[in-house]
């Protein structure tokens, strides 16, 4: 397998692509977002590992103009910065996984198995999101879950089939909930 490597640490990336290497996978190497996103446009590589935090481009940014010319390649964002939001943003844009540095070079090389089972998408649904947050997944059914999805829906831009929004309600959802745990 052929894989990028993007990370601005230079003492980790260099490790981290001679310990790939070693397991028989070449290696592309790249300092920062702007120089890999040259580099993937230019040569051909099965799969990618980016380091979320980089100059120039993030490794959203990354994902994003990678994925928009290859869009079966195989990405992972490994990161010491990692977040919630940032995690479902990443694997929304299609990456295949998000690890927490630091990592073994077994689990990221695993990850990126295209043998390996991908990981289910994200819900699209914020009440979908809502549901499962709340541990209700039959639709609603709590009265309090039923009270709060209706407010949900109320406030939000849903038109006629709330299953078909995206995420931009999910600060509302997020909010919900945290005021749900309050009141518990």
């Amino acid at each position: 397998m052929t894989l990028l490597l993007a990370d601005d640490d230079d003492v980790y990336r260099e490790r981290l692509a001679r310990a790939i290497g070693a397991r028989g996978h070449s290696v592309i190497t790249a300092r920062n977002g702007e120089e890999a996103i040259l580099l993937s446009s230019q040569s051909e590589m099965d799969a990618a590992i980016l380091d979320l935090k980089m100059p120039e481009h993030n490794g959203i940014d990354v994902l994003r103009a990678i994925m928009k010319s290859r869009p079966h390649m195989r990405i992972l964002i490994h990161t010491g910065y990692g977040s919630i939001a940032t995690a479902m943003e990443a694997v929304r844009l299609g990456a295949i996984d998000y690890l927490i540095k630091p990592t073994d070079v077994d689990s990221l090389l695993s990850a990126l198995d295209p043998n390996q089972e991908e990981l289910p998408k994200p819900p699209q649904c914020p009440h979908q999101v809502w549901r499962e947050l709340s541990g209700n997944t039959s639709n609603g059914s709590s009265p309090t879950v039923t009270a709060t999805l209706a407010k949900l829906h109320a406030s939000s831009d849903c038109i006629a089939d709330p299953c078909k929004e995206s995420f931009r309600n999910f600060r509302r959802i997020d909010d919900a909930r945290r005021w749900m745990q309050r009141r518990a």
